[in-house]
């Protein structure tokens, strides 16, 4: 989902984003872990299912993205673009939370530092 090349040079595998997502899955509470657990075996094995002879971690790189590109676009299922728009919020959400990457993207905190500034009174809750 997030190869090398783009406007951050590195990719989730130069990242070690897969072992770093799931040790943060395994922190998850336990009905939150199971969630993303179901999620990811529904990944896994609807290429099997779907006319693939093989699970998602055993097709090619550009099969995976023609497979995960089709299930973003499917017509009939609104279910399998909700398990993808899942999938990809988790991914992304660890991607972007990456140093490297914040450091492309120029993060730098402001409001969480505002926020710490401010005394109670100051804050807004919404």
């Amino acid at each position: 989902m997030v190869p090398p090349g783009g406007v951050v040079e590195v990719g989730a595998d130069e990242l070690g984003l897969p072992g770093k997502l799931a040790t943060e899955i395994d922190s998850y509470p336990r009905f939150a872990h199971n969630q993303v657990r179901v999620l990811l075996f529904a990944v896994e094995h609807y290429p099997l299912i779907s006319g693939h002879r093989r699970r998602y971690s055993s097709l090619a790189p550009d099969v995976q993205f023609e497979f995960l590109n089709a299930m973003s676009h499917h017509n009939r299922s609104a279910l399998r673009r909700l398990v993808l728009s899942y999938l990809k919020s988790i991914v992304f959400g660890a991607f972007v939370s990456q140093p490297e990457t914040e450091a492309v993207v120029g993060y730098r905190y402001e409001c969480l530092k505002q926020l710490a500034d401010a005394t109670t009174e100051d804050q807004v809750h919404h």
